[in-house]
């Protein structure tokens, strides 16, 4: 075992006398609090209470927090640091946090972070979120602290509630701050980037770290040996998620959203009556053009049919006229012809009647017989 996995507790007596007790990040509260007891001397079951330097209760922990303690779905290691997970739904959990004091531990992802994995805190009390369902955007109990495992390294961004694509590998530092209920998500490489750090305020407590998908497979392990960097970890009001918050501002975007839709919907609706309206009017009116033409042209065939049968009645009365004036003249033609042959009997007998008088006799030439008789009288018309 590496010496970087070693740690050391002096115990201060107020006689002055001190001891040392070294154990190891993998040890147990239990085995700690023994060798403890042990090296006091006291009965298994003494009750102990530790004060720092300041006077202040001091809670003593081992390294047993940072290993995983059951899980749903997911096959753990024999040491409980590494964790197998299949396409099926699945879920691991931590013991109980720490309650107090700063804390820190490494979770190693070698492999590409698939969409739809949740990494967070939830109340201890809780015995386990919704395995068989997306936890990433469910902002209710107990989900309210829990992200987008993809999201880990990319800051307070829309990464955190992301369900689609993957994320690169990573070993994700986790900084717990317990007295001040803050947990804070960092590349373990990378811990003072502030675009990249996600806090998470106003944790629960007691609390387990959780990491739960309802898909995908995935293999990770805490690394036991990494320490807390130097430098510390990024905790800046920056780096703050409210995913409570994000959830109410998200909802009342959507229901913005929905009611500029309605809106533009609604104004729309309206534009295609008006539309509608007009494009009716102008049927209407076209149609009454149409009519109003239609009945011009039904008049004008009307005018003209008449103004036909006038000219038609007109002629046949030119024509009528013409042929009685034409049987007028020839009634009169007849008239004079017959008054002409009328004079010419009345010359005739006149002669006639002088040649009787006279005792003439006219020639044949002269119309009379061979005898000199005169020729019969004609009869009048």
């Amino acid at each position: 075992m590496a010496d970087t996995e070693k740690r050391m507790l002096i115990l201060h007596f107020g006689s002055g006398v001190v001891q040392r007790l070294k154990f190891f990040s993998r040890s147990s509260r239990e085995d700690l609090l023994t060798g403890i007891r042990e090296v006091l001397g006291v009965a298994t079951d003494t009750p102990l209470r530790f004060r720092d330097e300041d006077g202040d209760i001091l809670l003593v922990t081992a390294g047993d927090w940072r290993r995983w303690a059951r899980a749903t779905g997911a096959k753990i290691s024999d040491d409980g640091l590494a964790i197998k997970a299949g396409d099926a739904s699945w879920a691991v959990y931590t013991p109980t946090l720490p309650t107090s004091g700063k804390h820190y531990m490494v979770i190693d992802f070698p492999e590409d972070r698939l969409c739809c994995i949740a990494a967070g805190v939830i109340p201890s009390t809780v015995a386990s979120v919704p395995v068989g369902q997306h936890n990433i955007s469910n902002a209710a109990p107990p989900c309210q602290h829990m992200i987008a495992l993809k999201g880990i390294g990319a800051g307070p961004s829309e990464a955190t509630n992301d369900r689609a694509g993957s994320a690169k590998p990573l070993q994700a530092g986790v900084f717990l701050d317990a007295d001040a209920r803050m947990l804070v998500f960092v590349d373990h490489n990378d811990p003072l980037n502030a675009a990249r750090a996600i806090r998470l305020d106003n944790i629960p407590t007691p609390a387990v770290f959780v990491i739960q998908a309802p898909k995908h497979p995935l293999n990770f392990a805490i690394l036991p040996a990494a320490q807390l960097p130097a430098g510390g970890v990024f905790t800046g009001d920056s780096a703050r998620f409210d995913k409570v918050a994000w959830k109410r501002e998200q909802e009342a975007g959507v229901r913005e959203a929905h009611r500029r839709f309605a809106e533009e919907q609604e104004a729309r609706q309206r534009a295609l009556e008006g539309q509608r309206r007009v494009a009716a009017q102008q049927q209407e009116e076209e149609l009454q053009g149409v009519m109003a033409a239609a009945a011009a042209a039904a008049a004008r065939t009307a005018a003209a049919a008449a103004a036909g049968a006038a000219a038609a009645e007109a002629a046949a009365a030119a024509r009528a006229a013409r042929e009685r004036e034409r049987l007028a003249r020839q009634v009169r033609e007849e008239e004079l012809q017959i008054k002409l042959e009328e004079e010419e009997e009345d010359e005739e007998e006149e002669e006639l009647e002088l040649d009787r008088l006279f005792g003439r006799q006219r020639a044949p030439e002269e119309g009379g017989d061979s005898n000199g008789a005169p020729p019969p009288k004609r009869a009048r018309r």
